[in-house]
Order: C-alpha cells, then sequence, then structure tokens
C-alpha cells in the first residue's frame, strides 16, 4: 500500500531529475570549445550552410551544430546550453520508457510500487554519467 506521501513525491520526480542535470552542467556553460569542437565547428567551413547537406554518420548533431550558429555564432555557451537541454530532454525520455516499462504486465506488478523510484534513477545516473568523463 502507498502512503500519500510517496505519491506526492512521484510528482516531483522529473523536475529532480531536470535540476540535477542543470546543476551538474551548468559550469559547462562558461567552458570553451573542447576535443573535436575545432573540426566540426569553429573549422568547419560549412557550419553556416544547410544546403547541400553532408550525409554523415552525425546528422541530427550536424543540424544542431548548424541551427546553434545561426541563431548564436560561435559562442560555446550557446552549444552547451542546447546539449544541455538535449541531456534533460534524453533523461526524461529515458525516466518515461523505464518507468513504464516497469508496470507492464509481463511483470505482474513486481515493480509497479518502485517503478518511479527505478526510472527516475536510471535517468539520474544515465545524466551524471556524461559529467563523470
Amino acid at each position: 500500500m502507498e502512503t500519500q506521501i510517496m505519491v506526492q513525491w512521484r510528482k516531483f520526480l522529473p523536475l529532480l531529475i531536470i535540476t540535477l542535470a542543470i546543476t551538474a552542467y551548468l559550469n559547462s556553460l562558461s567552458g570553451v570549445f573542447l576535443f573535436d569542437d575545432h573540426v566540426v565547428i569553429t573549422g568547419n567551413p560549412q557550419i553556416d550552410r544547410f544546403l547541400p547537406m553532408s550525409l554523415s554518420s552525425r546528422l541530427v548533431v550536424d543540424l544542431t551544430f548548424k541551427v546553434n550558429h545561426l541563431v548564436g555564432g560561435l559562442k560555446p555557451a550557446d552549444y552547451h546550453a542546447v546539449n544541455l537541454l538535449i541531456h534533460i530532454f534524453a533523461g526524461l525520455l529515458l525516466y518515461g520508457i523505464v518507468r513504464r516499462t516497469l508496470v507492464l504486465p509481463c511483470f505482474n506488478g513486481k515493480y509497479a510500487d518502485m517503478s518511479d523510484l527505478l526510472a527516475g534513477a536510471c535517468a539520474c545516473i544515465y545524466l551524471l554519467s556524461f559529467v563523470m568523463w
């Protein structure tokens, strides 16, 4: 039997996931371009045009870089903010998928009481794993 406090607490899990991601990645907004950013962003002569679109293995990534450049030029904070938003969206999507998976009939209700907590833990681990490297 679930307590009223547990039911109320579950409503705040997505907010907790968002807060954790923002807290973990906040210092990246003042960072600079690193690693392959110099080749893919600052050294890319085609970053300012959408056509012709190159068919790379990172099509969505390239598209977001082009949109970032169109909106804000070459400011690293803009690129990092979009990256943070994408990671938050992915973390919330993972939370929803795991939560809904754990309440499927094939589990016979085994994880139903803990589905929110387990899904929240998975999303938080996912988001924090990018901070570690």
